[in-house]
């Protein structure tokens, strides 16, 4: 009678394991940060973020999968900023997903957040944001920053990459 609680025990946890490789990303809610009003007449600019969805690990055959959180941080503590864009492109430059189907807004000083999780390595070791922006003149510069980290057993790794403004 026991070995028959241990095994249906076991077989409950066995089915209720799912092997499902799917994985979710984290995204705000956009659509109650978009924007109705002609925006056109603000300062337009282009940061391209780096990040790492993986890095190599004692040779170019193993890769560490690394969970990514991507940080838009507002500035300015007058002014809001609007995201007319947000596409992730992975290290062939291959644009993998597009994040905005219409300009939103960011809050003064305020930070949203992508994440992109661990199993989410379409990325690569090159994978980078490109996010187009739009803001008044005299608002200060937002931030733009990829964290990633991974931690297997004891050991963990992390580290940080900022965003550069292009043309």
């Amino acid at each position: 009678m026991k070995n028959l609680l241990v095994c249906g025990v076991i077989t409950l946890l066995f089915l209720s394991c799912k092997n499902d490789t799917k994985y979710e990303y984290l995204i705000p809610d956009w659509t109650t940060r978009k924007i109705e009003r002609k925006i056109d007449s603000l300062n337009s600019h282009r940061t391209y973020l780096p990040l790492y969805a993986q890095i190599y690990q004692r040779s170019q055959d193993i890769k560490v999968d690394l969970t990514v959180t991507v940080s838009i941080r507002n500035t300015d503590v007058h002014n809001r900023i609007f995201l007319k864009s947000i596409d992730y492109y992975n290290t062939q430059g291959k644009l993998i997903r597009k994040y905005l189907d219409w300009p939103v807004f960011v809050n003064p000083c305020e930070t949203i957040e992508i994440i992109l999780p661990s199993n989410d390595n379409e990325g690569g070791t090159g994978a980078n944001f490109d996010f187009e922006w739009l803001a008044p003149q005299t608002s200060s510069t937002p931030v733009f920053e990829s964290i990633m980290i991974s931690t297997q057993g004891q050991q963990g790794i992390a580290f940080t990459c900022r965003g550069v403004d292009i043309k």
